[in-house]
């Protein structure tokens, strides 16, 4: 900010740069009274610079510029204006950008981003609600928020117009029903109108089942057939029924391709059927489909085993991808030798060293491994630091093959950091959980919690099974065949974890913290999904600040 020809206290300073000085006396105001191509009048010079002269449209009286050639008024330029964007007639302009307007549509994308009073996220699109005035002006989505929910009613998300005594929201159009009803003919409740048609809820499940019954033609062995029928008889009776509608597509799509591999394998379908079929990844897509397979015992392998086989698919795929190069058989020799270590190496880390290899490898343009410089090692460390821990056992491997004295560049000691800020965190998530949150929340806090005290990987702590914790007290739990003390202080944390199924002795879910399947415990991307809806930092660095 420049300084202006006021001299005194730096509160009249102040007060001064907020207020817009005249174009033409150069006086200060608090308001122009007409703005001309950018440069604002105050009302004394208005009359001077803008005298009255006839409009050459319509013959009334026009404020033109006294420098200006043609003078039309207010009201004829407004009825032939357009908007500089989108070219639409805008008699109502919702922005003035220089000499040109803009509509309400195309204002945003020239207004500044400001923060949202609420979330203070910035953005160009800020409005006020009347009722809610408190909050300020507000971004789309918090505007959303506040204002429109799912009516009871018709189902759609809308605009709150009343809610019921019982916390029921409905919209406009469904509160100016008033005529006529009856039964749903499946449910029993009330429908709006004549005759026999169902409910909302019902005609979802309705079309599902006549989806289901005009794809039978499709399918040829009546396994697959009867997956289908009880894919949706299980949907429809588990208030599943919209999601199976949304995606009826896809699940078709699984169900033809389970048909197909029934007839050439003439098995019953089993859990071989299914990996022999579809990928990791395809597995993860069926959704609904695959929590149904795994509830009627065709599919028991859990997340862990899951993963290990997509581990092992991605490093075939990264060996064959490597066949053709000049180093293909300096890579195959030091898988070789990954899978000869004496101590077994699990798929992860051994992906983990391939990638660092094939990396190293096309980074320094080397026909053979024997051909690798010091200089190719720092360069790539240099771009990619992260490889550090994953390039050493290649370069090990190097020096015990061929005698080639490559290493990685010593890493920076960091200073000893102050254990206030895990205390702080560790607190911070012993006071959500004291909120009483959801059960899910509540769930991906306790698991957090237990991961930082106890100083063990998330994964750890979500794969405990019931039998690993000590309920009585709380305060002992094992983990890899080994028994941990838990801290006294989140010894009650550790017993609400206990569902009151497994309490009665009526829980077949074996997990302590069960996931979307029976077969699966939470995974560490719903924990922090669940962290940041409740706004608790995902890890530690983001608590310090």
């Amino acid at each position: 900010m420049t300084q202006s020809k006021a001299d005194g206290s730096p509160g009249q300073y102040f007060a001064h740069a907020l207020r817009s000085a005249c174009g033409n006396c150069g006086r200060s105001m608090d308001k122009a009274h007409r703005i001309h191509h950018g440069v604002k009048y105050c009302s004394n010079c208005y009359p001077a610079v803008f005298p009255p002269r006839t409009c050459q449209i319509c013959g009334e009286t026009a404020r033109a510029h006294k420098h200006a050639t043609s003078s039309v008024c207010g009201k004829c330029a407004r009825q032939d204006r357009t908007c500089l964007r989108c070219g639409r007639l805008t008699p109502q302009a919702a922005l003035r950008v220089g000499d040109r307007v803009a509509c309400a549509s195309c204002a945003p994308y020239y207004r500044t981003s400001r923060p949202c009073d609420t979330c203070g996220t910035p953005s160009a699109r800020l409005s006020r609600s009347r009722g809610f005035p408190e909050r300020g002006q507000m971004c789309e989505r918090c505007l959303r928020k506040v204002t429109q929910a799912t009516c009871s009613h018709c189902h759609k998300h809308r605009t709150q117009y009343f809610m019921t005594l019982a916390g029921c929201h409905l919209c406009s159009k469904c509160c100016e029903l008033d005529g006529p009803s009856h039964d749903c003919p499946d449910c029993g409740s009330r429908v709006q109108g004549t005759g026999f048609s169902p409910c909302f809820s019902c005609s979802i499940k309705r079309g599902n089942v006549k989806r289901q019954q005009s794809a039978q033609h499709m399918l040829v062995t009546q396994q697959a057939k009867q997956l289908y029928a009880d894919f949706t008889q299980w949907g429809n009776s588990s208030q599943r029924a919209s999601k199976l509608a949304a995606h009826a597509s896809r699940y078709l799509q699984f169900i033809t391709r389970i048909d197909i591999a029934l007839q050439q394998a003439s098995v019953p379908l089993d859990q071989a059927v299914l990996l022999e079929t579809f990928t990791t990844q395809e597995l993860r897509q069926m959704g609904l489909l695959m929590q149904f397979l795994v509830e009627q015992g065709a599919f028991l392998q859990d997340a862990a085993a899951r993963r290990q086989n997509s581990d092992e698919a991605l490093v075939q795929s990264k060996l064959k991808g490597a066949t053709g190069k000049p180093w293909a058989a300096d890579l195959q020799a030091f898988d070789t030798a990954l899978a000869q270590r004496q101590k077994p190496l699990n798929v992860r880390s051994r992906k983990s060293y391939l990638s660092a290899a094939i990396a190293l490898l096309t980074a320094a343009k080397v026909g053979r491994a024997t051909q690798l410089k010091q200089e190719a090692v720092d360069a790539l460390l240099r771009s990619k630091p992260g490889l550090r821990a994953s390039l050493t056992p290649y370069l090990s491997h190097l020096a015990s093959r061929h005698g080639m004295r490559l290493k990685v560049p010593g890493k920076r000691t960091a200073p000893r950091q102050s254990l206030l800020p895990q205390a702080r965190y560790a607190r911070l998530l012993m006071d959500a959980i004291a909120g009483k949150p959801p059960r899910p929340t509540e769930l991906s806090l306790t698991a957090t919690l237990l991961a930082h005290l106890l100083n063990v990987p998330l994964t750890q702590i979500l794969q405990l099974r019931h039998q690993d914790v000590d309920w009585a007290t709380g305060l002992q739990m094992r983990l890899k065949d080994r028994w941990m003390e838990v801290p006294q202080e989140v010894g009650a944390f550790v017993r609400a974890l206990q569902s009151p199924e497994h309490l009665g002795g009526s829980d077949f879910n074996p997990w302590v913290f069960p996931g979307r399947l029976i077969s699966d415990c939470l995974s560490t991307s719903a924990v922090s999904y669940h962290l940041r809806k409740y706004e608790i930092p995902t890890n530690r660095k983001q608590a310090r600040h």
